[in-house]
């Protein structure tokens, strides 16, 4: 895996993989729980504390009930790839902070999952997601 970087084959990739990866793992819902691999771990900050959230708690955590107590955002960035032919792997970054209506933040969470993308017939199709401790 190469560190992301400004070249073309990235701006590139950057582009297509926006496009693909929310289309296909986002589809109509926008659903959260749509985007996370299993193992998905989450390292949470609350109020100073932090602690590691399973992917079930950070469902909980924006659900309905609790997000109607305040705004959700969400950033995805590319943090890393690897594409050789037919292949590509990109290491994805997951930040989001639960903002109150005054703009006082409660707190915020960072994940990062690799995803494998595989090309049959000139269409790009996520083929693997996997959590990744990797911290960058």
């Amino acid at each position: 895996m190469i560190d992301a970087k400004p070249t073309p084959i990235f701006k590139e990739w950057s582009l297509r993989y926006t496009e693909l990866a929310f289309a296909q793992a986002v589809p109509k819902s926008h659903k959260l729980e749509k985007m996370l691999a299993p193992d998905f771990v989450v390292v949470f900050h609350d109020g100073g504390k932090v602690r590691r959230v399973s992917r079930a708690e950070f469902i909980k955590l924006n659900s309905k009930e609790e997000t109607d107590k305040y705004e959700n955002h969400l950033r995805y960035s590319i943090s890393g790839m690897s594409v050789k032919g037919s292949r590509a792997s990109i290491l994805v970054k997951l930040e989001t902070q639960a903002v109150q209506e005054d703009g006082h933040v409660l707190g915020y969470a960072t994940a990062f999952w690799q995803d494998t993308w595989v090309k049959q017939a000139a269409v790009w199709k996520l083929s693997k997601r996997v959590n990744s401790e990797k911290k960058r």
